[in-house]
């Protein structure tokens, strides 16, 4: 899996997507790609797809809500500044329904949390669930 613990940036994979969504000079294409992998009829999401799913949350979810992320405060309030709001509200509640089908039941990512046992799976999904909720308008700080 590439994990070395339960946090959001505990993974090389969501490491890497958020890399890339920062380094990005069209970022919301960037989304914009990884939400239309989605769009299929394909149920399952595969871990790579719903990594990247996590970095598109934290990115819109930061840049609409001001949401800190302390591992990566420095570069995620550069990126508002660069990009502003604007641009990703309009994809704030696809987003937020990405980020709920990354963490239920048909997810490669659930499956491999869920088998590392222990606690894992509850533990992993445990900061995921307040940012879907946001994004999906479910939660009452948005």
């Amino acid at each position: 899996m590439g994990a070395w613990g339960t946090g959001i940036f505990e993974s090389d994979q969501v490491q890497d997507a958020m890399s890339d969504l920062l380094a990005a000079e069209r970022p919301v294409d960037l989304l914009r790609e990884t939400l239309t992998v989605l769009q299929g009829d394909e149920e399952y999401v595969e871990a790579d797809i719903g990594s990247a799913v996590i970095a598109a949350a934290v990115v819109v979810d930061h840049v609409i809500f001001s949401t800190p992320h302390p591992d990566y405060a420095e570069d995620l309030t550069s990126f508002r500044t660069d990009h502003g709001v604007l641009p990703f509200e309009p994809l704030r509640e696809e987003v937020g329904k990405a980020l709920a089908r990354t963490i239920a039941a048909d997810s490669e990512l659930f499956e491999l949390w869920q088998e590392a046992g222990g606690g894992s799976l509850h533990a992993w999904r445990k900061p995921l669930r307040p940012m879907r909720d946001r994004l999906v308008g479910l939660s009452k700080d948005a």
